[in-house]
Parts: C-alpha cells; structure tokens; sequence
C-alpha cells in the first residue's frame, strides 16, 4: 500500500513533473501551490508524505515544516532549489526527515520515497489494510478515524500513533 503523498510546489511545470512521476509510480498523490492550501489540505485529506518546496508565495517552507510539526508527525521530504547548507541544515532541524536540492534526480527522488516507505511500515504509520475491528473497536486507517461502539473517538496524534501501533501488533 502506497502513501497517500500532499506535493507543495508552486512552479507549474514542476507541478506538472511530479504529477506525472506519481501517478507512472502508482503513488496516489494530492498537489497544493501556496502554504495556506497546503495545511487545509494536509488537516482535511490526512497524507502520509509530505513533499514541500520552500519557496512559497504566500509562505516560507520553513514556517510550514514548523506548522506541521506542531501537531503531526507525518514524513516531510524538501523538495527546494535552496542548495546552502545552512537551508538544509535549518529545515532538518526543524523536523524535515530529508532534503533533495533541485534540480533533482527522477531515480533518486522515488529512491528516498522508499526509504521514507519502509520506515513508515516498519513503524506501523502506514497499514497493511484499510480497517481494523476488534469488539466495539473500529480503526478507518485512511481517514486516521476510531470509533468505539460506533461513537467517534477523538484523540491527539501521538494517542492514535500508539493506538495504531496496538493495533498492528494485537
């Protein structure tokens, strides 16, 4: 089962480019051109990969990695033609799992999507099936929703992270 991928990039024809190697790689993706979209979308469609250029028009990158980070985990691979190390540095200290200057290769993109793919299995953040049910439990992984005899649960992230780390291992 292939992540759920939310690409942030304003260019059109990078846009375009990343669309295109997704969608031949099978990866379900969602695209957003400004920060503003980017964190609507990131709270209403749940993506497991985030894929974020820094130099937004109405954002810095940076600022969106800080925002992210105040309530998710959920992987951030940079995808910038900022190519000093101190903008590397500075985004993976600010809680970025990767880096990748443009211009990039294609081959090497998909390569560190991998990589981010095995740990999120590895870690059980990325399952195997859609729902898990046992009794009155019932966890809709797609929709990052638990509901307990039908009643929707709410609970922060790291609750539900355990939960669904219980739940792979049960």
């Amino acid at each position: 089962m292939k992540p759920l991928i939310l690409s942030v990039e304003d260019d059109v024809q990078m846009t375009s480019l990343l669309r295109t190697v997704f969608e031949l790689s099978d990866y379900p993706l969602i695209q957003a051109r400004s920060a503003k979209e980017a964190l609507t979308m990131f709270l209403s469609e749940k993506p497991e990969l985030v894929i974020l250029d820094l130099g937004l028009p109405d954002m810095d990158g940076l600022d969106v990695i800080r925002k992210i980070r105040g309530f998710s985990q959920a992987p951030i691979l940079v995808l910038s033609a900022r190519s000093e190390p101190a903008d590397k540095i500075e985004a993976l200290d600010l809680g970025a799992d990767d880096y990748l200057a443009k211009p990039f290769s294609v081959d090497e993109l998909l390569a560190r999507i991998r990589v981010i793919c095995r740990r999120l299995e590895q870690t059980g953040s990325l399952p195997e099936s859609d729902v898990f049910v046992n009794g009155g439990l019932e966890i809709r992984y797609q929709e990052q929703e638990v509901r307990l005899d039908g009643k929707l649960l709410h609970l922060t992230p790291m609750e539900y992270r355990i939960l669904v780390l219980f739940s792979r291992n049960a």
